[in-house]
């Protein structure tokens, strides 16, 4: 952003100030009977000009619904011309002048006019007050009080304006900094913002160096002066008052700017959260194993069940139709399975009956020996309480240290006994690895259950021998359950990998979608040019789908040819093949030489649903929408890859004004910070009642009918989140719902299609209209329509495309299977190569033969 402060913003100021000037000349009018009429004459045309300057604001904040600075300006002004020179005439002309004039002696409380004998004249008389005596430059002593005034309030007003722009330049600019360095994974010497100096270079800041930065930015000169100023005035403040707290995240301060970009760093240096590193896990995946995924979350269980079908060259799932294990009324988690004594072998019977666990033999050799080797090691160094249980001692012991980041991970001692190590080392060969490999069950704790577990020292050590008892119950079976904790980042990071696979090989509904001309560029955007398939293939590489678009192109190229014999056209010949009654080989060949027209490709192109769905993942798809019980995330793919995509969020789910909710350090900051104000208002008058807040309130019941007013608070309270909190907005592109997205679509009966934004929200609006008019005991239903309602007016565009879909049919036939776009999805796709083509390189492997099907084995 270069901004020319000259002439543009100087010269509007300057003509503000002139103008006050010029309100200033009625000053110097003189004392006569129509004194009052002239002075308030020039003040009243100055004050017009000013309002009509006010009303007329620059192109760049027109539309802006809140008082800028500017305007704050030109308000200031026009107060003054208005309060003080105005009144300032009015009183001089009463108290000097005189309203009303008499004709009798002057008794020096009143004015009044008579006949001097030596001038021969009618002499005007001014009242004896000292104001009205005469003063320097030529004025009367209050004409000239008010014109210092004058003075010393525009000076005044420029000096603060300037400070107060300066102040928050350095704020907004600095926290734009702030947002591009501070999520660099791998910080870099130099900052992500490239400056560009006043003779036009571009210069490169160290990452650190913020006071370079503002001699960039500045308005005032000496810019390192006035930082030190600022510190030191916010020192002085926060020593004046006690209450003052520092600046959290969302708080942000820019002289807090350097402290709060080194706790950035340090943060993305120890959390494996980032989306560029969800492949570092230690637990090697690949496409010939089976996985199974348990989904852990706040509420209930998933459980899922992935493999690559070597028959079918397809992906496969079982567990999707399941319904979710939900927990007992008022229990999570860690109450049913981590806490109780009975919980790991619940947890097995919920293994074998959801995954259908075969028994696959005793334990292997290699397994014992690891899992006794450990024991020993803890036995002799005390490790472990044999006596307290041994079922958890030796399963404490078996458990293995080599898992995913973030899993609980049990100590291993490397020296073992020599008896035990022998044993160890005998069984390393390559048969022995093949015979005895072991698949994996990933149990991915989200949610509350992060709080609870992971960032609880005496819940992780729980979960530890919640696994390391599970393992042993599950060995029999030949696999391994593994603890980890992915983060929000790689859930959404997930969520839109998986999304965008199944639109690409999904079943997703094309007939009415048609290549809009910002698509049909071939031969310069010329439908009547003739294109060939080396150019057709070129200008769509990026759908990496050239078999795909060749057949495309033969099939333009016969029909085309078709036409052009029928028509008695002296072109091609067509030779049609006497069993399919299609045009020869021979034929094509001399069409495709021939070339074909533009329209005729962009016709065959429209009609190929694979084709429509390769273009719309490559170019179209934008992210993904969705919302859950307590938050809402918006994910934007980037052009980059999805490594570079994006993820956005809010702490409002539909839930939220539903049910009562401890009011955490997170909701305090997202509810109540300063750069909320209207989020703020909103949350109080909806989710909070009397001070002080300890919790939230639910605003209506889960199955009871709703007050429209409060309903609009809702909506309200979710756009002003989404603007405050800088959700991205004005996204154009294909967005996919899921989750809540996709059920308020279908309980407006508008899922599995293709819409525009403005098509969608009315038929969500259209149903939440009628559940209100009903006196619908859906509250939940009403909540989270109301809550997408908001969510996608605040983020789409109005030219945007939505759809929502749950179910996405992937194959044909008898290998057709259904897929839900989860984010367990994403994971094993990207985990075990499926998505990256790794999927033959896996399987050539030795020791992991085909599989046409799971087995017990996996």
């Amino acid at each position: 952003l270069c901004r020319r402060w000259f002439p543009r913003y100087t010269v509007g100021f300057a003509i503000a100030c002139l103008q006050v000037v010029g309100a200033g000349f009625s000053l110097w009018v003189p004392f006569t009977p129509d004194m009052l009429a002239n002075r308030m004459s020039i003040t009243l045309t100055v004050l017009l000009t000013l309002v009509a300057g006010n009303a007329a604001r620059p192109p760049v904040i027109e539309s802006v619904p809140y008082p800028t600075l500017h305007d704050h300006y030109a308000q200031c002004m026009l107060f003054f011309v208005a309060s003080v020179i105005a009144m300032a005439n009015i009183f001089v002309f009463t108290t000097c002048w005189g309203m009303y004039r008499g004709s009798g002696p002057n008794d020096g409380l009143s004015n009044y006019d008579y006949f001097d004998e030596d001038l021969k004249m009618v002499v005007n008389t001014l009242s004896d007050r000292w104001w009205c005596e005469d003063g320097p430059l030529l004025t009367s002593k209050g004409d000239f009080i008010v014109l210092v005034l004058t003075s010393a309030f525009l000076l005044l007003t420029n000096i603060v304006i300037l400070i107060i722009a300066q102040l928050h330049r350095f704020t907004e600019l600095l926290r734009v900094k702030h947002l591009v360095d501070a999520p660099d994974r791998k910080p870099s010497e130099h900052s992500k913002l490239v400056m560009c100096t006043p003779s036009g270079f571009f210069e490169e800041l160290r990452r650190d160096d913020i006071l370079g930065f503002i001699g960039y930015v500045n308005i005032i000169p000496q810019a390192r002066f006035f930082w030190k100023i600022w510190r030191c005035c916010r020192k002085i403040q926060q020593g004046l008052c006690r209450c003052s707290t520092p600046a959290g995240p969302s708080g942000f301060h820019p002289l807090d700017s350097v402290k709060l970009l080194d706790e950035a760093s340090d943060r993305a240096r120890t959390s494996g959260t980032a989306a560029a590193e969800m492949g570092r896990l230690s637990v090697k995946m690949s496409a010939s194993d089976t996985i199974r995924l348990l989904d852990v979350g706040s509420g209930e269980m998933g459980f899922y069940t992935y493999w690559y079908d070597q028959a079918s060259e397809r992906v496969r799932v079982e567990g999707i139709s399941d319904p979710k294990l939900k927990y007992d009324k008022g229990k999570t988690f860690a109450d049913m399975f981590v806490t109780s004594e009975d919980g790991a072998s619940l947890l097995h019977d919920e293994f074998v009956k959801r995954f259908k666990l075969e028994d696959g033999g005793a334990p292997t050799t290699r397994g014992m020996a690891r899992g006794v080797a450990s024991f020993v090691g803890k036995g002799i160094r005390g490790g472990v309480n044999v006596g307290a249980s041994p079922l958890r001692a030796v399963a404490a012991a078996m458990t293995d240290s080599d898992t995913l980041p973030g899993a609980v991970a049990v100590e291993s001692d490397e020296a073992a006994s020599p008896l035990v190590s022998a044993a160890r080392d005998r069984d390393e060969s390559p048969h022995a690895e093949q015979a005895e490999r072991v698949n994996y069950v990933v149990m991915c704790l989200t949610g509350a259950n992060r709080q609870l577990l992971r960032d609880d020292e005496t819940g992780l050590k729980q979960l530890a021998d919640l696994v390391a008892s599970l393992n042993v119950l599950v060995r029999r079976y030949r696999i391994e359950v593994v603890s980890h904790f992915p983060q929000d980042i790689d859930e959404a990071m997930y969520e839109l990998m998986a999304t965008e696979w199944v639109v690409q090989n999904g079943d997703l509904d094309v007939s009415g979608f048609k290549l809009s001309p910002v698509y049909r560029t071939l031969k310069g955007g010329r439908p009547d040019a003739s294109v060939a398939l080396d150019e057709v293939t070129s200008e769509f590489a990026d759908l990496h789908a050239d078999a795909d678009l060749a057949a495309m192109y033969r099939r333009a190229a016969s029909a085309w040819s078709s036409r052009d014999s029928q028509a008695g056209d002296e072109g091609v010949d067509i030779v049609k093949d006497p069993t399919t009654n299609a045009p020869s080989e021979a034929t094509v060949i001399a069409a495709e030489l021939k070339q074909v027209p533009c329209m005729a490709v962009y016709h065959a192109f429209e009609s190929d649903p694979k084709l429509m769905r390769s273009l719309l993942r490559a170019r179209m798809f934008a992210g993904t929408l969705s919302a859950g019980s307590g938050s809402s995330q918006v994910t934007l793919r980037r052009a980059e890859g999805l490594d570079s995509s994006q993820v956005h969020s809010i702490p409002l789910g539909n839930r939220t004004p539903l049910v009562s909710m401890k009011l955490t350090a997170g909701l305090e900051e997202a509810f109540f910070a300063k750069d909320r104000p209207r989020t703020r208002v909103k949350a109080r008058e909806l989710l909070f009642g009397q001070a002080p807040f300890h919790e939230t309130r639910p605003a209506w019941s889960e199955d009871g009918p709703v007050e429209p007013r409060r309903l609009k608070l809702w909506h309200d309270l979710v756009e002003a989140c989404a603007a405050e909190a800088h959700l991205p907005t004005q996204q154009r592109g294909l967005f996919v719902g899921i989750s809540a997205v996709y059920h308020a679509a279908a309980e407006s009966k508008c899922d599995g299609r293709i819409l525009d934004r403005d098509e969608f929200l009315e038929h969500l609006e259209r149903r939440r209209d009628e559940l209100v008019a009903d006196g619908s005991t859906s509250g939940r239903a009403l909540s989270n329509i109301t809550l997408v309602i908001a969510l996608v007016r605040s983020v789409l565009h109005k030219g945007a495309w939505i759809v929502c879909k749950r179910k996405w049919k992937i194959g044909k036939g008898d290998h057709c299977t259904d897929f839900l776009a989860t984010w367990t999805l994403g994971m094993y796709l990207k985990q075990s190569g499926v998505l990256n083509g790794r999927v033959e390189a896996a399987s050539a492997k030795p020791g992991r033969g085909s599989r046409g099907s799971r087995g017990s084995t996996g």
